[in-house]
C-alpha cells in the first residue's frame, strides 16, 4: 500500500495483539478440525471394512463418520473465526471443546474395551493406533479448552480496546 503526503502514520498509538490464549486456542482448533477431517474418511474407510456392507453397523459407521466430518467443520470454523479476531463465546466454545474431547476419549476407551472381536480381523496396530489418536486429540481439546475459558478475560480486555470502547 502506497501512502501519499495527505496520510498520516501515527506512530504513537500502540497496537495490542491478540491475547496468547485466544491465538493458541484457534490454531489448536483449527488444526485438530484439519487433521480430524483429513482422516475422518480414512477412519470411515477402515471401519467399513471391519463391519461390512450388508450390516445394520455400518448405518452407524457410516453416521459417525459424518459427525466427525461436521465437528471437524466446526472446529475449523471456530479457529478461523477466532484467528480472525471476531467476536465469538469463548466460554462457549470452550465448554463445547472440553465435552468433545471427553466425549472422545471415553468413544475410544470403550473401543479399546470392547475390541477383542474385532481386532481378529483387523491389524491390531493399526487400530490400536487408530484409538490413540482419538485419545490424544481428547486430551488435547480439554486442555484447549480450558485455556480458551481461562483466557477469556483476557480477550474481552482486547475486544474492548480493539472496538475503541477503552
Amino acid at each position: 500500500m502506497a501512502y501519499s503526503d495527505d496520510d498520516e502514520i501515527d506512530l504513537f498509538t500502540p497496537t495490542v495483539p491478540m491475547p496468547l490464549q485466544t491465538t493458541v486456542a484457534g490454531v489448536v482448533w483449527m488444526v485438530t478440525g484439519i487433521i480430524s477431517l483429513l482422516l475422518s474418511p480414512i477412519w470411515l474407510f477402515i471401519a467399513i471394512i471391519l463391519v461390512g456392507v450388508s450390516d445394520v453397523p455400518f448405518i452407524v459407521v457410516v453416521m459417525g463418520g459424518f459427525v466427525v466430518a461436521f465437528l471437524a467443520i466446526w472446529l475449523i470454523s471456530i479457529g478461523k473465526r477466532t484467528l480472525k479476531g471476531q467476536h465469538i463465546d469463548l466460554l462457549r466454545s470452550g465448554k463445547a471443546s472440553i465435552l468433545l474431547g471427553i466425549g472422545l476419549i471415553a468413544g475410544n476407551v470403550w473401543l479399546i474395551a470392547m475390541d477383542a472381536a474385532i481386532l481378529r480381523a483387523f491389524n491390531r496396530q493399526i487400530a490400536t493406533i487408530l484409538k490413540g489418536v482419538g485419545i490424544n486429540v481428547g486430551v488435547v481439546l480439554i486442555v484447549v479448552g480450558l485455556i480458551a475459558i481461562l483466557g477469556r478475560s483476557q480477550d474481552e480486555i482486547w475486544r474492548h480496546w480493539k472496538s475503541g470502547r477503552m
